[in-house]
């Protein structure tokens, strides 16, 4: 915000024309903005500060917070190197437990294929039984009603009497095979689990020669999750001696010693005096 926008809208506000909420989030965002810019100033300027008696603090603690910073990140690359290398290991144990039961799936595949389509064949023989049974049931209930009628000697109870035997073979037949396809589906489905002990003991062994990488992945996560959590929290007492260094070099820009150190950055310094301007004026607006 400039000066003359600051005053036309001073000039509004008298008029009631009044946007407390617009300023104040003006003014925290453009705050935002200066601190991060004081931490980039003060990230530039730190290590030519080491005779400021007034930083003499951040200058030492920054030598020792950059120090243990330099070795968490090569701790963390150390051990995402080790992480690499573990996580190769375990896609070629992967392929190898793939290939060495590649002919034990191929073999058990094929043997439930088999046992799909005589699944599918008795149940279709069972679905043909239910209706053979409706049919059953209700021939019989014919032949009950013509014998109580007394039409024994009729045409159409000798006709139903044959086709209730008729229906009694194939029903029998049916059965017969139902159970033959049971029978095979049984053999077959052992046969299945037999394989897959057979698959299951090849993959245990394997897994059991490499089983030291599964834990040496497991801890090399835990170890970059805590490292770098560590080094998260570094980072921040790290950029609040920044922002405080930022805001002496800009502060004192005009000492002659601190000139000489902000020349290269003077781009920079003069934003944030404009920032800070910004959030004075915003600041200021925003109460009234």
């Amino acid at each position: 915000m400039t000066r003359t926008r600051f005053y036309v809208l001073r000039l509004c506000q008298a008029f009631g024309l009044q946007f407390k909420s617009r300023h104040a989030i003006a003014a925290a965002n453009e705050a935002h903005l200066q601190q991060e810019a004081e931490e980039i100033l003060g990230e530039f300027c730190w290590k030519e500060l080491e005779e400021a008696e007034e930083l003499s603090m951040e200058y030492w603690n920054l030598r020792k917070l950059s120090k243990e910073r330099e070795i968490m990140a090569k701790k963390i690359d150390e051990t995402e190197e080790v992480l690499t290398q573990a996580q190769s290991a375990k896609s070629e144990q992967i392929e190898l437990v793939m290939e060495s039961t590649k002919d034990l799936v191929n073999e058990r595949d094929e043997v439930m294929d088999k046992s799909d389509r005589l699944s599918a064949e008795r149940e279709l023989i069972i679905n043909e039984a239910r209706s053979i049974k409706r049919r059953h049931d209700g021939t019989k209930a014919k032949l009950e009603v013509l014998s109580e009628e007394g039409k024994e000697s009729d045409v159409a109870f000798s006709k139903a009497t044959e086709d209730l035997q008729e229906l009694k073979k194939r029903f029998k037949k049916l059965r017969t095979r139902r159970d033959e396809l049971t029978e095979k589906i049984d053999v077959l489905e052992k046969e299945i689990s037999e394989v897959n002990e057979r698959i299951e003991e090849r993959r245990s062994k394997i897994q059991e020669e490499s089983a030291g990488n599964h834990g040496l992945i497991g801890d090399a996560h835990k170890d970059i999750s805590q490292t770098r959590a560590k080094l998260g929290l570094l980072e921040q007492e790290m950029n609040t001696m920044f922002r405080n260094i930022g805001k002496f070099v800009v502060g004192n820009v005009r000492d002659p010693e601190i000139s000489i150190l902000a020349r290269p950055h003077r781009g920079l310094i003069s934003q944030i005096k404009i920032l800070e301007n910004s959030v004075e004026m915003n600041r200021h607006l925003s109460r009234r």
